[in-house]
């Protein structure tokens, strides 16, 4: 009878884990924050280059090199 108790235990305490895991992947993607994507508003709203803020220009279709 005792290691019927065992084999038990043993199984809820995997489908727990399994549920665990299950719920916090569940979290992250759902609530994890977008992606940022920068755009020229802010520079427009202050009036200041975008280097004021950002040492590098992200490379853009105009700017960037084919390599």
């Amino acid at each position: 009878m005792r290691h019927r108790k065992t084999i038990t235990f043993t199984a809820v305490r995997g489908l727990v884990g399994t549920t665990a895991l299950a719920l916090m992947t569940f979290a992250l993607l759902t609530f994890a924050p977008p992606k940022a994507h920068a755009t020229p508003d802010m520079a427009k709203q202050t009036g200041k280059p975008c280097t004021g803020c950002h040492t590098a220009m992200p490379p853009t279709k105009d700017n960037a090199t084919k390599k």
